[in-house]
């Protein structure tokens, strides 16, 4: 499996509350993946559920997708980043986690992949 890559040095980040020309500057490093993908988990009101896979995908690709200085390989290796700390650092019940966290950890990029070809429309609800 490849190792993730982060920025060391600074990333600009869209500002959500101003206009789309105003950029702040933000540095995006291990340590700020480490600390959203924490903020993520406080987000779990009753501990990780199966249920939650989809929330915290979306919730991880949310978090890169306003980081403007980064590849979309490095976006996608953040976001897989996030999510495995999530699943790493909650537990699963009913199922010790030894068994179930590489299981949920393989499918995190399945699921982005998923999502990203949802969104191209690469996937047709033929409904």
């Amino acid at each position: 499996m490849r190792q993730a890559r982060f920025l060391t040095g600074p990333a600009t980040m869209r500002d959500p509350i101003h206009s789309h020309k105003e950029k702040i500057m933000a540095t995006f490093t291990a340590a700020q993946i480490e600390e959203h993908a924490r903020a993520l988990t406080e987000t779990l009101e009753d501990g990780f559920q199966w249920t939650d896979m989809g929330k915290i995908v979306s919730e991880s690709m949310q978090i890169v997708e306003d980081v403007v200085d980064m590849t979309n390989e490095e976006k996608y290796e953040s976001a897989i980043a996030i999510a495995n700390y999530v699943i790493d650092n909650t537990d699963t019940p009913w199922v010790p986690d030894g068994l179930v966290d590489p299981i949920l950890k393989k499918a995190v990029p399945w699921i982005i992949e998923l999502v990203i070809d949802a969104s191209k429309g690469k996937i047709v609800n033929k409904d």
